[in-house]
Order: structure tokens, then sequence, then C-alpha cells
């Protein structure tokens, strides 16, 4: 790989333990998205960082000078004498073994975020110098932790799905973070991962409201039949319960959310919804027996005056004629 001249460096961030997570295929996504399938969803620790270790502590590899306290590394070797500002995969030469590395204006190793020329991100570990690469690695900052995904050149990958070998999915956003206990809207369309970064299917409560994912992730909105049930989902993707006016017709969904049909005790009245949940007013022949709704729904008993003239029904709404 060739030397990639640094543009500039971030804020420093801490490595945390390292864990990763590697990759076993790339592909494309059905809407053109990037997507990687991973090894684990768990991650597993790697013996990188000692294996570097062992390296920087080999003088016929590295340079190491002290100012302040402070260890500064550099490579050793006239092939090295220009590698600065840069980023660079090395070969080093006590085991073959190649790595990826950072070096500032005076040749040492840098560490942290760093961002090339052509913007493109890159991690080096805060302990051991070497880049992240070919995996998802948490990196954490104070209070702010995250997981990120690097390829095999160590860049930093942005909206990006990635499939872990147990089935399950994570997305790394915009920002190239996993989108952990969160929504994200990808293609349009909306996903809701746990805390751990793991996409979300079938029924969720989240924030205390319930939503619908199909088995891609997706959120669902507006009528779902669920095993066998019918649901009705806003707009922004809650189930509705109890009285529902969807494109004018009047609808109950029962505690649960399931759409209620035929006769139904609500409220102390009675009403009666016919086969699409659709509740009914006026004159309704049911079961070979005539019965009145009002305006309402409500069914009505006892003596009615209906379009000026007098009605009787007994107590069970059944018009007595």
């Amino acid at each position: 790989m060739k030397k990639r001249w640094l543009k500039l460096a971030a804020i420093g961030i801490m490595a945390g333990t390292l864990v990763v997570q590697a990759p076993v295929a790339t592909y494309a996504g059905e809407n053109g998205e990037a997507v990687v399938q991973q090894e684990n969803g768990v991650g597993s620790e790697v013996a990188t960082a000692e294996h570097v270790a062992k390296h920087l502590e080999n003088t016929d590899e590295f340079n190491m000078e002290r100012k302040d306290g402070i260890a500064y590394y550099s490579l050793k070797g006239e092939e090295y004498k220009d590698y600065k500002n840069c980023i660079a995969a090395v070969t080093l030469p006590s085991d073959g073994c190649e790595f990826l590395f950072a070096f500032d204006e005076n040749g040492y190793l840098a560490t942290d975020w760093q961002q090339d020329e052509d913007d493109n991100w890159y991690y080096f570990d805060y302990a051991y110098y070497f880049g992240y690469t070919d995996g998802a690695y948490p990196i954490a900052y104070g209070d702010d932790f995250g997981w990120y995904y690097f390829d095999g050149d160590g860049i930093k990958q942005t909206n990006m799905w990635a499939e872990w070998d147990n089935g399950t999915w994570s997305w790394f956003g915009n920002d190239g973070k996993r989108v952990d206990n969160n929504w994200a809207k990808v293609s349009g369309k909306w996903y809701h991962f746990d805390k751990e970064g793991i996409m979300q299917t079938g029924w969720q409560k989240i924030n205390g409201k319930w939503y619908y994912m199909n088995t891609s992730g997706a959120m669902q909105t507006g009528w779902q039949k669920i095993n066998g049930k019918w649901y009705y989902m806003n707009t922004s993707g809650a189930m509705q319960t109890g009285w529902q006016k969807i494109n004018g017709k009047w609808y109950y969904m029962n505690g649960s959310g399931a759409m209620l049909t035929g006769w139904n005790k609500i409220g102390g009245k009675w009403y009666y919804m016919n086969g699409s949940g659709a509740m009914l007013t006026g004159w309704q022949k049911i079961g070979g027996k005539w019965y009145y709704m009002n305006g309402s729904g409500a069914m009505l008993t006892g003596r009615q005056k209906i379009g000026g003239k007098w009605y009787r029904f007994n107590a069970s709404g059944v018009w007595i004629k």
C-alpha cells in the first residue's frame, strides 16, 4: 500500500480494551449501501496489541526516544527517513508481519484519529500505535464510546451495513459510528437498533410505545396484518389503540392494538364493526335481525324516534316490529 499523506490530526481518542470483529465477506446491499459480513457480533480479544508491543521493544526495528518522560517511537532504517506526515503499511523484518502506522512531522509514530489528504479517517491505537484495520473496533473518549468499522486499508467506513454470522445486522452511520440504542433512517426506511447495535425485528417497545419491524428490520406504518390480526401504526410507526378515524371511517383497536370486528361493548355501549373493522351506523341487518346504531355508532334500545317515526327495540337492540 502506498504512503498516504496526512491532512490533519483529530482530537485524541483513547482506545478501550481491544476487541475486533473481523469480516468474512463484503458485498453491495439491495439499495446500494456497502455491506460487510462479520465473523461474529460479539467480538473477541486479539493479540495484535501484544504482538506490536514486542516489535516496539525490538531495537533492530524501532528507535525510542524519551522527551519529558514520554516515549516517542520511529522506524529504524534509512528507507524510512522520509516517512513523515504520512500513513503507510510497514512490513517488519523480524517476522514479516505488516502493520499500518501513521507518522508525524518528525517521523514519530502518531496515535488517535488521523485524516489523510483524501479526507479518509483512520484510527491508531493510543498505546501501541498500529492502525485499526479489517474489522469493527471500540473507541472511547471520556463518556463517549462507540464502535467503528475500518476496511482492509484502515479507512473508517460510513453508511454501511454489517451482517454478523449469527444472522443479525448492525448499521454504521454517516459519522462511521455504529448506531446503538437508537433509530437510523437508511434508504428512506427507519430501523431501530438495541444497545448492542443489533437491528431489531418484530414487536419492539421503545420509549413506552409499540412498533413493528418486518423481517428486514424496516419499521412498518399503516395497516399491518400480524399473526392473523390487524393493527394500525401511525405515520411515526407507533401502534394505535382505542378509537381511530382512518380514511373517514372509525375503527377500534383493543389494548393490545388488535382491530376489533363484530359486536363489541365499549365504554358501556354496544357497537358493531364489519369484517373490515369499520364501525357501522344507521339501520343494520345482522344475523337476520334489524338494529339501529346512532351517528356515534352506539346501538339503540327502547323506544326511539328515527326519521320522524317511532320504533321499539328490545334490550338486545333488536327491532320489535
